[in-house]
This record gives structure tokens, sequence and C-alpha cells, in this order.
């Protein structure tokens, strides 16, 4: 998995993050694996851990998908907004890329 930062529309850095998800079936059941995004809003704490999300847009999402977006995103950490220099929670965007059959 590897992870970069890059700007949106609106010019806030938006991460970008490529992981990989397994066909559910025997190797091939479902066609080969495309590359495939979502569009998500994150919640980021004032600690920097995130603890909510909502998907924006997306497309085909495969079986398994949001057990493992909980994990992914349970794993990051980012540097907190500040507000007056006193870290805030915020919601940001966050686009994910994955391959799925």
């Amino acid at each position: 998995m590897s992870s970069a930062s890059r700007s949106n529309r609106s010019g806030a850095d938006a991460a970008l993050v490529l992981v990989y998800v397994p066909a559910a079936g025997p190797s091939g059941a479902h066609g080969p694996a495309v590359e495939r995004t979502a569009q998500l809003e994150i919640l980021v704490n004032d600690l920097g851990r995130v603890r909510g999300n909502r998907i924006v847009r997306a497309d085909s999402l495969p079986p398994g998908f949001f057990g493992l977006l909980e994990r992914h995103l349970s794993g990051l950490r980012f540097r907190p907004a500040e507000l007056g220099g006193v870290p805030v929670r915020v919601w940001m965007p966050y686009e994910l890329r994955y391959w799925a059959p």
C-alpha cells in the first residue's frame, strides 16, 4: 500500500491511497481486477485520528469493502487541523483508489 497527497479543486489536500482488494471467489471468478475509486469525507479529530467517514461517490464496491475501509481508516494518523493554534476536528476530502474485480 502506498499513499500520497494531492490537491483537489478547492485547493485543499486530499489523501490518495492505493490498496488491493482480493476477489471474493476463486481466482478469476469475477474477472480481472481493475482500478476503482471512492471519494470520501473523513472526520479527523483533534488528536489526528479518523473518527468518521462518508462515501461521497464510489465506483462499484466489492463484497467486504466496508470492513476493509473501516480497518484501513482506523490505522491512519494525521496532523490535526488548527484554529487559532488550537487543534480542532475537521471533515476533509479523501480519495481511495483500489484494485478490485
